[in-house]
């Protein structure tokens, strides 16, 4: 090679192409509420199977009694859940828990623990007895710890699992299931002499003890779950005692949920052929939260099928509430025919 060959190959720079730096990756999705229908097992194991055999079911919401899974102080049994869990991931559906408190507190606990019994209706509209609700005080420190260490448990058993439960609800603070709801009615008339907001304050009951013990039960489930997790509040307005002081809890829930809408649902338990969403619903709705249902339980009786159910199903589509309804798996109707003529839920 001649000098000059040399000269021009020392000269010749290598080609650089353009280099093209890809975007970032983009942010990932925000969890997502499981759409369609659900079932209610409520409240023990094993649950009822027939459900799961349904392509139309998108998951099973499991009711369980906290005193069932907390038999004795320390002693928990979350077999019977487990295997009611692993049931639903083998038939391929999403699975959401519900903790059952109020009167379904541990009798142990009870034992340890000022109390008090109010004697409500179980449903105002339709109810021709009261009917006795043993309620914990809720902001004793040891029932709070004790209720604490109980989450700590559950969900330290259901870690296995957390990638196919869609949302949990235990408020710890209920008057029979999981709803977030106390004894709060205040009934006179000729049949009834109900004063539940008169035995509260009796107790040493205000609005801010309520808010203070929601805060440190939100909290503690929260740093418990994984982010994908949503935690449910079921709640209804009217749930909680009017003791005249200007503060509505629920509404003040609400706001709160409405700061980290991403971690929680807000589950309407009371969706009826007349359904129009109500003042909690709608506030929550305002607020960027997912608003699910609950088919109201009097339609789950022989009697309540047909029209009504059919109906009920579709005014809350159309309302725009979140696209998921809990039904309970022992409503008498044909799965497959149901679900297949009334699935807005889908659409």
């Amino acid at each position: 090679m001649t000098s000059k060959k040399v000269q021009n190959c020392r000269k010749r720079k290598p080609k650089v192409k353009n280099l093209v730096i890809p975007p970032p990756p983009p942010p990932p999705p925000p969890p997502v509420a499981e759409r369609g229908y659900w079932i209610f097992d409520k409240w023990l194991s094993p649950m009822n199977q027939a459900p799961l055999s349904s392509s139309l079911v998108s998951g099973v919401s499991l009711g369980r009694y906290w005193k069932n899974l907390n038999p004795s102080d320390g002693v928990y049994d979350f077999a019977g859940l487990v295997a009611d869990i692993e049931a639903c991931i083998a038939a391929g559906k999403k699975v959401s828990i519900k903790v059952a408190s109020g009167n379904k507190t541990p009798d142990w606990l009870f034992a340890l623990i000022p109390n008090d019994t109010f004697n409500e209706l179980q449903h105002i509209a339709t109810s021709t007895s009261t009917t006795a609700f043993r309620a914990p005080v809720f902001w004793d420190d040891l029932y709070k710890n004790k209720w604490k260490e109980f989450v700590s448990a559950l969900c330290s058993a259901l870690s296995p699992y957390w990638g196919s439960i869609n949302y949990i609800g235990a408020s710890g603070l209920s008057r029979s299931s999981d709803e977030l709801r106390i004894p709060s009615q205040q009934i006179h008339n000729a049949q009834w002499d109900i004063d539940s907001p008169a035995q509260w304050l009796a107790l040493g009951y205000d609005t801010q003890k309520f808010m203070d013990t929601y805060y440190e039960f939100t909290a503690h489930i929260l740093s418990l779950i994984p982010s994908h997790v949503f935690l449910c509040r079921a709640m209804i307005p009217n749930t909680t005692p009017n003791i005249l002081d200007g503060r509505n809890a629920l509404t003040e829930v609400v706001a709160t949920m409405g700061l980290n809408k991403d971690r929680y649902v807000l589950l309407d338990t009371y969706v009826t052929q007349k359904f129009d969403g109500n003042a909690i619903d709608i506030q929550a709705k305002s607020l960027g939260i997912k608003v699910i249902g609950q088919l109201a339980e009097q339609y789950f009786e022989p009697a309540g099928n047909g029209t009504n159910y059919a109906a009920a199903l579709q005014i809350f589509s159309d309302w725009g509430g979140y696209p998921n309804m809990e039904i309970y798996e022992g409503n008498p109707v044909d799965y497959q025919t149901e679900l297949t003529d009334k699935k807005p839920l889908y659409t």
